[in-house]
């Protein structure tokens, strides 16, 4: 998208959660890399053409691991919970969330650490430079002023990767323009 549009400074850094059940035996993403008990292939569901699908390609797909693609995310979750695959691999905010929800909080848990990373910007069309500037001085001054991060605490998808984000600068800043 950067070849046909201008991007603001990155304002999320997005991190990938394993979602495993709560009596099952996978507690990280490491444990993956075993050999599943009673034997075949581990299956990890994801959102299909999703960061999360790219990841679980390149991490996991192999002789042990299965990847399954959902049209839902709440889809992948109620999979894992009724014993149908061995767990799924959600973007950190939609596993936050929904892992606290009633429908899931009892049945799974965050299994680890989260892992990966990919910027989250916004998109301008290439005149627009004025409006990404804009932008990028919004989200710097929310990131400065502690509020980006007391918006992203409260809604529980606040972690400490975030801190990368306020030592951002424009590749064309960086490089002296």
């Amino acid at each position: 998208r950067a070849r046909d549009y201008l991007p603001t400074r990155p304002y999320y850094l997005l991190q990938l959660q394993l979602m495993a059940r709560r009596a099952g035996p996978i507690r990280c993403m490491a444990d993956l890399n075993m050999p599943r008990p009673g034997g075949g292939r581990w299956k990890v569901g994801v959102l299909g053409s999703s960061t999360a699908d790219s990841y679980a390609v390149k991490r996991f797909e192999t002789k042990s691991v299965e990847v399954v693609r959902f049209d839902g995310a709440t889809n992948a979750m109620t999979v894992v919970r009724n014993g149908q695959i061995d767990a799924t691999l959600q973007d950190l905010p939609a596993a936050s969330f929904y892992g606290r929800q009633d429908e899931f909080a009892s049945d799974l848990i965050l299994a680890g650490a989260a892992e990966g990373s990919v910027y989250v910007v916004m998109y301008v069309r290439k005149d627009e430079a004025g409006l990404r500037d804009a932008l990028d001085d919004a989200i710097g001054k929310a990131i400065a002023s502690g509020e980006l991060e007391r918006i992203t605490r409260k809604h529980g998808i606040w972690s400490e990767a975030q801190s990368v984000l306020s030592g951002w600068k424009r590749v064309a800043e960086a490089e002296g323009e």
